[in-house]
């Protein structure tokens, strides 16, 4: 059960989760993070664990990207693929789709995966409260870059 754990782990989708936990988790990436309240909702909820630890990578993510490496997506691809050069995300051949032929450039069939770098998803189970992890990104997000934490 361990080695399929670690194989799914391995898997593109966990990528950026193990960049922000293993590569990002610095002392210079975490402490702007401390100037935010990743736990509370509203008055009467607080987030879980699961959608806090979500939260905090996707800052990591953010503070990165914004701060370190000044919204170059070649630079943050080429520090992604140091790490993780397993994960291939580019879209090739069998992915391609109209779409993303008229919007992108297409170099030797396939469409580079440094022109979504800069996008978040959340991957976590449908019921998960994914809902309210973007409400609050959003409520973060005001916050930070009042306190020009990306800057």
């Amino acid at each position: 059960m361990a080695k399929k754990k670690q194989e799914v782990r391995n898997n593109e989708i966990f990528v950026a989760q193990k960049l922000t936990e293993e590569e990002l988790n610095a002392n210079e990436i975490n402490d702007p993070l401390e100037m935010l309240d990743f736990k509370s909702f509203d008055s009467n909820k607080e987030l879980l664990d699961y959608q806090q630890q979500a939260l905090i990578n996707a800052f990591r993510m953010l503070v990165a990207y914004f701060r370190d490496f000044k919204e170059n997506k070649k630079e943050f691809y080429a520090f992604y693929q140091k790490h993780y050069s397993f994960a291939n995300c580019d879209f090739a051949k069998k992915k391609l789709n109209h779409l993303l032929k008229s919007h992108f450039k297409v170099e030797n069939g396939c469409v580079k995966f440094e022109n979504f770098i800069n996008r978040l998803a959340f991957y976590m189970a449908t019921g998960s409260g994914k809902t309210i992890v973007i409400i609050k990104l959003v409520e973060l997000l005001s916050v930070a870059m009042a306190k020009s934490l990306f800057y």
